[in-house]
């Protein structure tokens, strides 16, 4: 299992991670930018230009997608965050376009 330790930047995130590797927790990442990379990148996703290839349709495509499930997530009380996830048979995959 894969422990993402993130924050609004990357100071104690960086911090944290420091911590965990210090009590030999593996398997600890940072996510880079944290959520306000996060936000900018994905949140305020927008497509300019005339022409798109079919790799970045599918980044934006994915990043909008993402975008409108936090929306619908924080709508929502803690108590049906759960049952939104099985409703909509979701589960942890890949996604092509996120944060690196």
């Amino acid at each position: 299992m894969k422990n993402i330790l993130y924050s609004n930047g990357d100071i104690d995130a960086n911090n944290a991670w420091i911590i965990a590797r210090g009590l030999k927790i593996r398997d600890v990442y940072v996510m880079k930018g944290g959520l306000n990379e996060w936000f900018s990148t994905v949140m305020n996703s927008r497509f300019t230009g005339e022409r798109i290839s079919a790799r970045e349709n599918a980044v934006y495509e994915n990043r909008k997608r993402a975008g409108q499930i936090f929306t619908d997530m924080n709508s929502l009380p803690d108590s049906l965050k759960r049952k939104y996830f099985e409703a909509k048979n979701m589960s942890a995959k890949k996604l092509d376009g996120g944060c690196e």
